[in-house]
């Protein structure tokens, strides 16, 4: 059974400028952490059979950043890399092994089709990954309605 948690994330977004293409680029930097707490209720096999054991988890965190190309009024163009480390797991006190360290570059292409209708496509690759597994390219692809 996983450790609850619970979820903190800050973020900065500007223009590099406020005329020509200085104001068509955006970064923007995105951190999050996630706070585990203390699993009493988990087991872990012995040479007497189950026993009860804590699962503990540090704190991960995750930094995204993002270079983003205005295209037009509805049409972005966002490049951007994630790091994410820590979240080491701990049962009985002793490490088993699982952790989160992984990079991804991404790219997408974001566009409002109406006032109210967003398209979003994405392509990742897992640059570094330790602890999962990893994905050569990944596609995701959203629909967005706003009310």
């Amino acid at each position: 059974m996983p450790c609850p948690n619970q979820r903190s994330r800050t973020g900065f977004q500007t223009a590099f400028g406020s005329e020509g293409l200085a104001n068509q680029l955006v970064i923007a930097l995105y951190a999050d952490a996630i706070f585990s707490s203390a699993n009493t209720r988990s087991e872990t096999q012995s040479h007497s059979g189950l026993t009860q054991a804590t699962l503990t988890q540090s704190t991960s965190y995750q930094l995204q950043s993002w270079l983003m190309y205005k295209a037009d009024a509805r049409t972005n163009i966002p490049l951007g890399y994630s790091a994410t480390a820590g979240g080491q797991q701990s049962i009985g006190g002793l490490p088993n092994g699982f952790r989160t360290e992984e990079q991804q570059a991404r790219i997408e292409a974001q566009r409002f089709v109406t006032a109210h209708l967003q398209l979003l496509g994405e392509l990742t690759h897992d640059v570094h990954v330790l602890g999962g597994f990893r994905q050569e390219i990944g596609v995701n692809a959203r629909i967005l309605y706003v009310f």
